[in-house]
């Protein structure tokens, strides 16, 4: 009996082949194993498969449609899958761009809040000089409408207390005489 050995080529080439061919040879080898006993009728003997070389063109164009079908499924669901993260990234770019204006519009305005509370305080400053200048303008009225009216009471008051000096004087005056 003589040895026989698979080569590595076969070796990787079986592994690598799909098991619905590996199926198919093994049952044309069970099929040509069955033929060859002896006890076999070779007059009614039918092969399982008619064509062994058509059946695994076959199973291979098969098998390559449905890796096509596979890889498209495939190709489907990562565009899909992009999309939807395309989608996500855009929403998410829109919500940053709503915060975005929302927080310039707060901004904007903290700023006009700020300017019209310089602008209320300017104005509060002008209107406390011109109350200053007024109370001062005033102030000096009074204290000139006070001093003159002083001033004429200081007269009148002098003028009557010489009159009275004069009238007591003459009333002494005339007593003593």
């Amino acid at each position: 009996m003589s040895g026989f050995a698979f080569s590595p080529q076969f070796s990787q080439r079986w592994l690598a082949t799909s098991d619905s061919i590996k199926t198919a040879i093994i049952n044309e080898l069970d099929d040509i194993h069955t033929l060859l006993q002896r006890d076999t009728d070779i007059d009614t003997f039918q092969f399982r498969v008619n064509n062994l070389h058509d059946e695994v063109e076959t199973i291979i164009v098969k098998e390559r449609q449905a890796e096509a079908e596979r890889i498209a499924k495939e190709q489907a669901l990562q565009r899909l899958e992009q999309e939807r993260l395309e989608r996500e990234r855009q929403a998410k770019l829109e919500q940053e761009r709503r915060e975005q204006e929302a927080l310039q519009k707060q901004i904007e305005a903290r700023l006009e809040a700020e300017r019209l509370e310089k602008e209320l305080l300017a104005k509060q400053a002008r209107i406390d000089n011109v109350k200053q200048d007024i109370i001062d303008s005033l102030s000096k009225k009074l204290d000139d409408y006070f001093d003159e009216k002083m001033d004429a009471l200081r007269q009148e008051m002098q003028a009557w207390l010489t009159a009275e000096v004069d009238k007591q004087l003459q009333e002494k005056l005339q007593e003593q005489n």
